[in-house]
């Protein structure tokens, strides 16, 4: 009955003159409305129309199925990215906050910091990270300016152009993360969990899609690893949204700028 009325006041349904039922409104069909809202809200309005067919579908309401279902299809499901990426620094923590972020935590007296960020400030535990995240990019690119790496990028005691330093500095990155050393390997990879996290609090604020795009493609060996099977199912759903065949490119882009 809610979507009922939220339909209705948005004059995609009108009520008849005997006002017990419904009809879509002249210009339904040149409408979209964006919804937002959190993956729950995602999941259940998937079921919704599931529920229209399995309730109304009788005989006899062929024509209220028709019209609940042309009404439904008006609506365009925004997704969920902020609390998504609120559950990327979850997971973040799940990985390196014991004998990592809290012992830098013990050093520096950070108060209000614990194992899973989602039950303490969101902000004190972002901010802990950032700060961390920060520290150990400047160290690496000290240890990268300092060694052979660097040395690498030079030609008879000339530079190259930015790109190849850039190029230099991005393999001496992969090493890292690839490092036989294990101290070495395990901070190279939350730098690289925290680059995603990065990219993703950036691109939502500054409506970035295409980096949403990508970063909800590479996240979803995360979700399904730690059975958050909300995020991994909402993920592959917007993959198929997105680039299945049912959807006109014009209709992806205005998802995309909405």
């Amino acid at each position: 009955m809610t979507w009922l009325h939220i339909s209705e006041a948005l004059c995609l349904l009108e009520k008849n003159d005997n006002k017990r039922h419904y009809h879509l409104s002249s210009n339904a069909k040149y409408q979209r409305v964006y919804q937002y809202g959190d993956v729950l809200t995602d999941i259940n309005w998937e079921r919704l129309k599931n529920f229209i067919y399995q309730r109304k579908t009788t005989i006899g309401m062929e024509s209220v199925v028709e019209l609940l279902s042309d009404a439904y299809d008006r609506y365009i499901r925004q997704h969920d990215y902020v609390h998504e990426n609120f559950n990327h620094m979850e997971q973040i923590f799940a990985l390196y906050y014991p004998g990592f972020l809290q012992a830098f935590q013990v050093v520096l007296k950070v108060k209000r910091v614990q194992l899973n960020p989602m039950r303490g400030r969101f902000v004190d535990h972002e901010n802990h990270a950032i700060k961390i995240y920060k520290a150990c990019v400047r160290h690496r690119l000290k240890v990268f300016l300092s060694t052979n790496a660097f040395d690498q990028c030079t030609v008879d005691g000339s530079y190259h152009d930015f790109d190849s330093i850039a190029d230099c500095y991005s393999q001496f990155c992969s090493n890292l993360e690839n490092s036989k050393n294990e101290n070495d390997r395990f901070v190279a990879l939350f730098m690289k969990c925290m680059d995603s996290y990065m990219r993703c609090k950036f691109g939502i604020q500054i409506g970035d899609v295409i980096v949403m795009e990508e970063e909800g493609v590479a996240w979803l060996p995360f979700w399904l690893s730690w059975k958050r099977m909300k995020y991994f199912d909402a993920g592959l759903w917007r993959c198929e949204t997105m680039y299945g065949k049912a959807m006109d490119p014009w209709e992806r882009e205005l998802i995309r700028h909405n």
